[in-house]
This record gives C-alpha cells, sequence and structure tokens, in this order.
C-alpha cells in the first residue's frame, strides 16, 4: 500500500466519522421534532424587543408547523417568504423558512435564517435554533 493510497483511506475515515457525528446530532435533533408542535417557537407568546408586528400568528402558525411535519419544504418556503413579506419582524417565519430550507439540504439557506431567528430571539439558542445551526455549519465545511 502506498502513501498516497494510506492517505486516502485516513481521509475515507474522518469523513465517515465526520457524517456519523452529524447523524448523532440530527438524532439529538430529531429527539426535538418529535415533541415539535407542543415546543416550537411561535404560537402566541410575544417576544420582546422584537421590531415590527407579529399579530395573527396563529393560522400561519399552524400551518407552518403542519407543513414542516407533512415534509412539505417548498410549500412550507412559498408561505414563509409570503409571511415574512407581510411581517418581517416575525422572528417564527425566520425559523420556520430555516427548517424548511435545512431539511431541503441548503444548508447556507438555513443557516441564514435560523442565525436570524436567533439573533432576534436569542433564547431560542438552547431548543430551538443552536443545534440546526451548528449541524448547518459543519454541512457546509
Amino acid at each position: 500500500m502506498t502513501a498516497d493510497d494510506q492517505t486516502a483511506n485516513v481521509v475515507r475515515e474522518l469523513r465517515g466519522i465526520k457524517y456519523l457525528l452529524a447523524l448523532v446530532l440530527l438524532g439529538v435533533v430529531a429527539f426535538g421534532v418529535i415533541a415539535f408542535t407542543a415546543t416550537s417557537p411561535g404560537g402566541e407568546q410575544a417576544y420582546e424587543g422584537v421590531a415590527g408586528p407579529v399579530s395573527d400568528r396563529g393560522p400561519f402558525y399552524r400551518e407552518a408547523n403542519d407543513l414542516l411535519m407533512r415534509g412539505a419544504y417548498d410549500d412550507l418556503v412559498a408561505i414563509g417568504e409570503a409571511r415574512m413579506n407581510e411581517f418581517p419582524g416575525d422572528p417564527y417565519v425566520y425559523w420556520a423558512l430555516g427548517m424548511a430550507y435545512y431539511r431541503l439540504r441548503n444548508y447556507a439557506q438555513a443557516l441564514e435564517y435560523l442565525e436570524e431567528a436567533q439573533r432576534m430571539v436569542p433564547q431560542w439558542e438552547a431548543q430551538f435554533t443552536g443545534a440546526y445551526i451548528s449541524a448547518a455549519k459543519m454541512f457546509l465545511d
């Protein structure tokens, strides 16, 4: 076995470890998705310090959750973009779009929206945005 073959084998093993770690991280994230409907951000709560109106969140919140749970990510992107034009200060829209793009494996877009949601509501980092942001960054490396 040549040195180049050995190097190639090590690189393959390291990539395998990277993807294994990503799967473990996603498993942890999946645990959070199981309880998604009960614990996702949004609903009728107010967000202190958020600019712009965030009224009438109920219908969007329910539809976004439904689309995410059914795997209709392209539909979620469509309604999320429309909602963002109407309510640009709604952090839940950024979170929902980030989740849709994450599920579509568009990690760059997911990262952009999830980081904005987290910037708007820093309390979401521990439960709603942090793990997805970390995983998206790992996939982009």
